[in-house]
């Protein structure tokens, strides 16, 4: 039998999906609605916020502090509320998808091994992500893995993505970037 699964509310249009990254989504308590900014796509992404906040700390852990009195809104949000959040970079929503599910859920990311299931394009997204939930660990194992991949970038014609990722103004990241040695390249990923 399959998990129960997150129904789809009348008041979402037929056009915008539903990805299920979670089993047995059906009482999820945090329904994300993103946004790819860069393809304007929308989806939505049926979680549960006590998750979040244990795996993405750096953003959700901010936003729903009990200790800072709920000032930000999304704290007040009623069922079936989205909440809507636009990632500026971001082209394939799927992407993000894959990002809740293999990074944020089942922590298959292992610091000793780069997953073979993901291209360059998709560590690009990932990044975006990574950066938007600042979440700095991933941000740099990200641009680790764009930087040793570089040279595929350059020969399928991808080179846009990587400027478009070390043109950041986060400049710790881009520092962590340009001083990796090749020994740390190795062994960091």
């Amino acid at each position: 039998k399959m998990p129960a699964q997150f129904q789809r509310p009348k008041n979402l249009p037929d056009e915008i999906p539903i990805y299920h990254t979670v089993p047995r989504d059906n009482n999820a308590d945090l329904l994300l609605k993103v946004t790819a900014l860069e393809s304007k796509e929308t989806a939505v992404f049926p979680v549960f916020k006590e998750d979040m906040v244990e795996y993405l700390p750096n953003y959700f852990g901010m936003i729903f502090d009990k200790n800072k009195g709920y000032e930000f809104e999304e704290n007040r949000l009623q069922k079936g509320d989205y909440f809507e959040i636009g990632i500026p970079k971001l082209k394939e929503l799927k992407n993000f998808g894959t990002y809740l599910s293999n990074f944020v859920y089942s922590k298959v990311f292992s610091s000793n091994q780069e997953s073979p299931n993901f291209d360059v394009k998709s560590w690009c997204e990932f990044y975006w992500i990574a950066n938007y939930f600042w979440e700095t660990e991933m941000v740099t194992r990200t641009l680790k893995i764009l930087k040793r991949n570089f040279t595929a970038l350059c020969l399928f014609g991808h080179i846009d993505q990587i400027f478009a990722v070390l043109s950041i103004n986060d400049a710790e990241c881009i520092k962590t970037l340009l001083n990796l040695s090749e020994n740390d390249e190795d062994t960091a990923i």
